[in-house]
């Protein structure tokens, strides 16, 4: 399992059992501080899993590093027994923060109803606030496949990170879904449920 910007001989270590995680900065006091126990932050990822340039391994990483910091991630792991369609539409209305894993292929409209591109459409309808990683080098064209223009055009003005396993791109995503989700329990929008 190799991640993107590491040498081919690293492989993505399997958080160890018991291991403690640290968790964002404080994220206890401000879940404290908004009285909402029975709800977290919600982060849906998306992205492209197959072929070459698809991002599973790092979602995945992204997922194992989240969850413990106290942010829910979308959507389910495991979807055994479950309608997928359901679960993508229910995670994207519920999510605080949609994060893209941006690769080269990421947004094409490949016809499948749950494809990145509809999961696009859909975060954007709902004004879901979005944590874009770019995995194409720092390049923002894509690689003009049906569909990624809607895509391009949609996020025109959205502030970046670029690929990296460190703890500074996971406190990004992290502290976009907290803020968000304060928002939305402040009664100032930013989506989630």
């Amino acid at each position: 399992r190799t991640l993107r910007g590491q040498p081919p001989s690293y492989t993505a270590p399997a958080p160890a059992s018991g291991t403690a995680v640290p968790r964002v900065a404080s994220l206890d006091a401000r879940m404290a501080a908004l009285d909402v126990s029975s709800s977290r932050p919600k982060a849906f990822i998306s992205g492209r899993f197959t072929g070459a340039t698809g991002a599973q391994i790092e979602m995945e990483w992204m997922r194992q590093m989240l969850e413990p910091r106290g942010i829910t991630v979308l959507p389910s792991e495991s979807p055994d027994g479950i309608d997928r369609w359901d679960d993508i539409a229910q995670g994207i209305d519920d999510c605080h923060v949609f994060v893209i894993f941006g690769t080269r292929n990421y947004g094409e409209n490949t016809g499948n109803p749950i494809c990145s591109f509809n999961e696009f459409k859909m975060a954007k309808q709902e004004r879901k606030k979005i944590a874009w990683i770019n995995m194409n080098g720092g390049k923002t064209d894509f690689s003009k496949l049906k569909g990624q223009a809607t895509i391009k055009m949609g996020l025109t003005g959205t502030i970046y990170k670029m690929w990296e396993q460190n703890d500074e791109l996971v406190e990004w995503v992290a502290n976009m879904a907290i803020e968000a989700f304060k928002a939305t329990v402040s009664g100032g929008g930013g989506g989630g449920g």
